[in-house]
């Protein structure tokens, strides 16, 4: 009779009985080596033998046996694998890839200090990654619990051109500001009203699984982008206690942004000292040796809050010492001659004084606004004491920036229940219809108390995004970068 060939199972279960249940193990698909805690080729027979007479097979069973940790069954919860564990953890919080554990040098400073068998980059991504990643989940659940909430979404364009969004949630708490956590990162195959409220939702379905906690969801904080407020408006259909409140920060960014558009020679000035100076030592080494005393340019990016003021700034500050220098130079590349050119011109030193004068307060404004776990009546405060600054200014100028800030202020309309809230914590008012005004109940105002009136740490969740996402590391599945992203600000941020 014709030998009848052996089924896949029964051969690893052969293998398994043969070399010892507490070296291998099978689940009828792989076969397992618990020593070494890798998976095993098992085409043939000299394969398994020719693992078992590795040095790293051998090491590792000699330090178990001198240990008398030996078993008779192991299973993945051993203390080898928690070190496996831990150092996935490490590695992601750290933002330190793993395939640097293929690098001779770090594996033996880990082996040598650790005193542990060290694994590859492919244990820890595919058997040890999502447990982090769950178990970073459950920790966030857990805090959040019961305690409302306040939710932020925003998105961006990366390095791949897909459009990713982040969503943070914060817990709200009346003795302290909280904790707040990346939930999920999402990719977007478009952005508009629909793709934002559906992520919103989803990202309540990750938070809670099985019954979603409406009426602890009280605030919606995002920036002022028409389709961010047109999901904001169904997201509170849905929603019955939030309020949809735009960022405080971008609208003094939008102020700053309207100075800018007046002052076009100023514009134009920072612009060609930033082209001087940005790829010339030639030219920072005279800088240098006439004023040495002297900062570099600042090289200011529209996009981030308060930059382009802080040049003027520098610009009014020393303004005499960088046109001497520039006049020395004698190139006749564009960038100098237009500088040349704008030093020259009479009005350019008296506008770069006014702004100052006027409109200098406002970087350091948006830097107060930015910081984390300030009490909300600090937070009105700050608001309102721009426009208290802005109606003491003078000139034509400044009645068009006070015109531009109520405008962009009037036009936010959770702003008002914040004022309200406010209010009501502070002591101000009593009046049943101020309460009645607002969306939130009675219950819900003291866990108000510290809510952030700002999208700041959204975008801070970005940069930390781009630092991962660099150009040697494009490799990462976007479900892999999600869950990489949510550990890393979990563990970076509290």
């Amino acid at each position: 009779m014709p030998k009848v060939k052996q089924n896949h199972n029964s051969k690893l279960k052969k293998y398994v009985s043969e070399f010892g249940e507490n070296i291998f193990s099978t689940d009828g698909l792989i076969l397992y080596c618990k020593i070494c805690d890798v998976k095993v080729s098992s085409e043939k027979k000299f394969y398994i033998q020719q693992h078992i007479g590795r040095d790293k097979h051998k090491n590792a069973l000699t330090k178990i046996e001198n240990s008398k940790k030996i078993q008779p069954f192991i299973n993945k919860n051993t203390i080898k694998s928690d070190f496996n564990y831990d150092l996935c953890n490490a590695l992601v919080a750290a933002n330190i890839p793993m395939n640097k554990l293929n690098n001779d040098v770090f594996r033996s400073f880990l082996s040598k200090y650790c005193n542990k068998n060290i694994p590859c980059e492919s244990t820890l991504r595919k058997g040890y990654f999502d447990k982090c990643y769950e178990e970073v989940l459950s920790k966030i659940r857990e805090a959040v619990g019961e305690h409302k909430i306040w939710v932020c979404i925003d998105e961006t364009t990366d390095s791949e051109r897909r459009n990713v969004a982040n969503i943070i949630v914060g817990t709200l708490q009346p003795e302290s500001c909280g904790n707040l956590y990346l939930l999920h990162t999402d990719y977007l195959d478009k952005v508009n009203s629909s793709t934002i409220t559906q992520l919103f939702d989803k990202a309540m379905h990750i938070l809670w699984p099985t019954n979603v906690k409406y009426d602890n969801i009280l605030l919606f904080i995002s920036d002022a982008a028409p389709y961010m407020k047109k999901a904001g408006s169904t997201i509170q259909t849905l929603y019955p206690n939030i309020i949809h409140l735009t960022c405080l920060a971008h609208a003094c960014h939008n102020v700053c942004e309207e100075v800018r558009a007046y002052y076009k020679n100023v514009d134009q000035l920072i612009s060609e000292m930033k082209k001087t100076f940005l790829k010339c030592p030639k030219r920072i080494a005279v800088l240098k040796e006439k004023c040495p005393e002297l900062p570099n340019p600042p090289r200011p990016i529209i996009t981030r809050w308060g930059t382009w003021i802080n040049a003027v700034k520098y610009y009014c500050t020393y303004f005499n010492e960088l046109k001497s220098i520039i006049e020395e130079f004698e190139e006749e590349s564009e960038c100098v001659r237009a500088a040349k050119r704008l030093f020259k011109m009479p009005s350019i030193q008296s506008n770069l004084v006014y702004i100052v004068s006027n409109f200098g307060f406002l970087p350091d404004t948006i830097t107060k606004l930015e910081t984390r776990g300030v009490l909300l009546s600090k937070s009105v405060d700050i608001v309102n004491n721009i426009q208290i600054k802005l109606e003491e200014c003078n000139g034509e100028i400044a009645k068009l920036i006070l015109d531009k800030f109520n405008k962009v202020i009037s036009k936010n309309k959770g702003w008002e229940n914040i004022k309200k809230i406010n209010q009501v914590l502070i002591g101000e008012t009593t009046s049943d219809d101020d309460l009645s005004s607002s969306i939130l109940n009675l219950d819900n105002y003291l866990s108000m108390k510290y809510a952030p009136i700002t999208s700041v740490d959204i975008e801070r969740s970005f940069s930390m995004y781009k630092n991962i996402l660099t150009s040697n590391r494009s490799r990462f599945s976007e479900d892999s970068l999600s869950k990489y992203m949510v550990v890393n600000f979990f563990f970076n941020t509290n």
